[in-house]
């Protein structure tokens, strides 16, 4: 199967708060810089995988030359002040969304089989095994009760781009949550395992999650 890896990143954040925290991000934008390049160095544990980067923020040239020579694509939207004001803005999920709604349109996805999702700083960990993703499911963390679905990272089969497309148009337009507003539309669509293997830094807190 021929997987493209899509990577939501805000290297340089802005310092107003979010929705439900008055901290953004206790990383600086080096930090932020450096974690997103070991999300992208992990992706070689994904087979026959293509990656799309998608930033929005400015960023030092030097370093964003570097961060295009590791991706196969490569879009930044801080030059739209459109997608600028809501990725700056409280409410996170909108922000992801937006990002993601705007970025999988830059390349050709229906060349692809699978659509890995996976938020910038974060990185595929020694617990992810490829043989778990290589079929025709959609995966998620789920969440308590099934009340939600984990988005730090996610896979999505070919079979449901059409569904992924109106979840993240329905998002772009929500203040709820981004897991709540997933269970929506994929509540009865999805497997989980007992580990995806995906580690990183909680950007309000620092807290380490392994899921």
């Amino acid at each position: 199967m021929k997987n493209l890896i899509i990577i939501s990143s805000v290297i340089n954040t802005s310092k107003d708060g979010l929705s439900y925290t008055k901290t953004r991000s206790v990383y600086s934008s080096d930090e932020r810089y450096e974690q997103t390049i070991k999300t992208i160095e992990s992706c070689e544990k994904v087979d026959n995988c293509e990656i799309l980067l998608i930033e929005t923020s400015t960023i030092d040239s030097e370093k964003e030359e570097k961060l295009k020579s590791l991706v196969d694509y490569y879009v930044n939207y801080s030059n739209n002040p459109n997608i600028q004001k809501i990725i700056d803005g409280p409410i996170k999920g909108k922000a992801e969304s937006t990002q993601l709604w705007n970025g999988i349109k830059e390349v050709d996805f229906n060349n692809y089989d699978n659509i890995i999702k996976i938020s910038g700083r974060y990185w595929f960990s020694h617990e992810f095994n490829y043989d778990n993703f290589n079929n025709e499911n959609n995966i998620f963390v789920e969440g308590p009760n099934k009340s939600a679905l984990g988005t730090v990272m996610y896979k999505i089969h070919k079979s449901s781009f059409n569904q992924y497309l109106k979840c993240l148009g329905y998002c772009t337009n929500s203040n709820e949550m981004l897991e709540k507003d997933f269970i929506l539309f994929f509540k009865d669509n999805y497997k989980t395992l007992p580990k995806i293997g995906v580690e990183g830094n909680v950007s309000v807190d620092g807290k380490l999650i392994n899921w």
